[in-house]
């Protein structure tokens, strides 16, 4: 497939595309991700 500024690319990467910015999008939204507050206090039940 020939895009115009690029040239010739490959029709398995304009297929594979979605999954490509699917990646990019969860590795962006991981980075933001908050713990939870009691993370690394261990939990004591009560009685």
């Amino acid at each position: 497939m020939s895009l115009p500024g690029i040239g010739q690319v490959p029709v398995q990467l304009i297929e594979a595309l979605p999954y490509l910015l699917t990646l990019i999008l969860l590795a962006g939204f991981i980075g933001r991700a908050n713990p939870p507050r009691a993370s690394g206090i261990p939990y004591v039940k009560e009685r």
